[in-house]
């Protein structure tokens, strides 16, 4: 036997090494839930909530939790999110009807307690109110402004026209305003 074949770990034959489960992504063990959520008033927690709210959709995802059963995706979710806010969920009340064991229905109730409702008015002040910072790229500034447009409630007709005013009324450099403005 050579010293390569005494190494392998599987006897010479191939069909003595372990596979992956079917339920699980053969990298599931390698993946980490994002980070437990911060709900301290100081450091956004509506935006702390929209963040974490992205990574652990796309951690379910990546993990393929939408293959285990409901109770263990409720755990996964319960574990993941922090101590903290699971003593928040423990505080949410059901209606008759609504599954408290769906991580879907616990999750929209968490939205709704770290976001609450959107005051539109507010948001649009915002969007209106953001100017280009002087050490900011354009790039981060066309970002910032999509961002805070999604929870203003615009029209389709209308999203992109009016983030382009706002990037050419934000933008307070004399020249790159005029040279939009010929655009």
């Amino acid at each position: 036997m050579s010293d390569e074949e005494g190494h392998s770990g599987t006897g010479g034959s191939s069909s003595t090494v372990a596979q992956p489960s079917t339920n699980q992504s053969p990298m599931f063990h390698q993946i980490s839930p994002p980070q437990p959520l911060a709900l301290q008033p100081s450091r956004g927690v509506a935006k702390n909530w929209k963040l974490w709210k992205e990574k652990y959709n796309n951690y379910f995802v990546i993990s393929r939790l939408d293959q285990e059963s409901p109770q263990y995706q409720l755990a996964m979710f319960n574990h993941t999110i922090s101590n903290e806010a699971l003593k928040v969920i423990k505080t949410f009340s059901y209606t008759e009807g609504k599954d408290s064991n769906n991580w879907r229905v616990v999750m929209a109730k968490m939205e709704k307690h770290c976001i609450g409702e959107v005051n539109e008015i507010y948001e649009r002040y915002c969007f209106n109110k953001r100017d280009k910072l002087s050490t900011e790229s354009v790039d981060c500034f066309v970002a910032e402004l999509k961002t805070l447009a999604k929870t203003c409630n615009f029209c389709d007709c209308l999203h992109d026209s009016l983030i382009r005013d706002r990037i050419v009324l934000g933008i307070k450099d004399e020249q790159t305003t005029k040279n939009l403005l010929r655009i």
